[in-house]
């Protein structure tokens, strides 16, 4: 439990809760976006006995654990250069994580034989560096688990990620049922084999978008857009975030390498044309509706700070809904509407970006509905 010293020279004078007849007071609880703060402002003594203002000690108290990080000068932080000080400490991390994992790359293809090729075992050892990282930046900086999303209890949780993983279905199933209408993609012809290979085809998507999401969620959602919303402003964290998370997607992990081939330095040959594909002009389309994705993402997380699961709900959706088109479904060639999809994964295209963004511009517009009239209550 964290408490500390209020000053009352900041607080905008209350209307006390009892009426004048009482003997005294007591001004109790505030909600916050993040925590619920009870402590008690003063006491009044009854109209009419000439007793002055009774001034007690305040108390700020939170169910988060204390965390004392302050990585970034308080000045700073309100000046115009605070977007690129976040800008700028966002890249560093991904770049050291990137970094790391092509030297660790080399001794890891030949101790361990993961059978998988040299470039997609950097990228994924770039992944798990910067989930890991997760944990000792989080504290670094003084992130609660409050403010990266989470709420108090499991079951909050999971509630959460039911019904995000609905509504998720919802909006990505009306893309494929529209690719298959205009004939982009078909459904395979061959018969579906036994219930069997269904099972397992929907348990692999399932556990798939599970893993994928919490892991992506917590890192872009929990720990990016919670940091950059902490010491920045919401435009600056909504615009980062989505540009590290639409392209970390294109970041390496594909070509082959052969291992006669490999030494000490060939991962940090790789990181140059890895990191260029962000700005291949042939994944424009999609990265353009990954980037309209976090958006509509980090607008769930403002409108509820502590609703991450609904984040992770949808993403898992999302990925669920993803498998098991490219499983049963293909891609149509010479289509006149193909360029409604892009070349990353064959779905995520201009149709997802418009379709989401025309969802976002809706949603967010009730968003700044709900922070205008949080604003106008704490101001009373």
């Amino acid at each position: 439990m964290r408490t500390e010293r209020l000053e009352l020279s900041q607080v905008t004078p209350l209307e006390p809760k009892s009426s004048a007849s009482t003997s005294s007071a007591t001004f109790a609880e505030i909600e916050t976006d993040y925590t619920r703060i009870e402590y008690t402002l003063c006491t009044v003594g009854p109209v009419g006995q000439g007793r002055g203002r009774d001034t007690r000690t305040e108390t700020m108290e939170s169910s988060d654990p204390p965390v004392n990080g302050k990585p970034f000068p308080e000045s700073f932080m309100y000046s115009k250069y605070a977007p690129w000080l976040l800008f700028s400490s966002a890249l560093a991390y991904l770049l050291s994580a990137i970094l790391i994992a092509a030297l660790l790359a080399y001794p890891i293809y030949f101790l361990i034989d993961l059978k998988i090729a040299f470039p997609r075992l950097v990228n994924r050892i770039g992944l798990g560096l910067l989930i890991i990282g997760i944990f000792p930046v989080r504290k670094k900086i003084g992130l609660s688990p409050g403010e990266m999303g989470f709420p108090g209890t499991w079951s909050s949780l999971v509630l959460q990620f039911s019904r995000g993983f609905l509504l998720g279905a919802v909006i990505l199933g009306v893309v494929v049922i529209a690719l298959i209408a205009l004939d982009v993609r078909s459904i395979l012809q061959s018969p579906i084999s036994g219930p069997d290979r269904v099972i397992r085809h929907l348990a692999g998507a399932m556990g798939t978008g599970m893993i994928v999401s919490v892991l992506e969620e917590s890192l872009f959602r929990g720990l990016l857009f919670g940091a950059l919303l902490k010491y920045g402003t919401i435009r600056s964290a909504l615009v980062i975030t989505a540009f590290f998370y639409a392209g970390l997607h294109f970041i390496g992990g594909r070509g082959e390498v052969p291992a006669a081939d490999l030494r000490w330095t060939t991962g940090l040959e790789l990181v140059p044309a890895a990191l260029s594909q962000i700005f291949n002009p042939a994944h424009l389309d999609s990265f353009l509706a990954l980037f309209v994705v976090s958006l509509f993402l980090s607008a769930v997380l403002i409108e509820t700070p502590r609703g991450i699961g609904y984040c992770i709900g949808l993403h898992a959706a999302w990925v669920f809904v993803l498998k098991l088109t490219k499983r049963y479904t293909e891609a149509v060639p010479d289509n006149p509407w193909g360029f409604l999809v892009g070349s990353y994964d064959g779905v995520i295209g201009y149709l997802v970006m418009i379709w989401l963004l025309v969802i976002t511009l809706v949603y967010g517009h009730q968003v700044r509905k709900k922070l205008a009239i949080r604003k106008g209550a704490a101001k009373h």
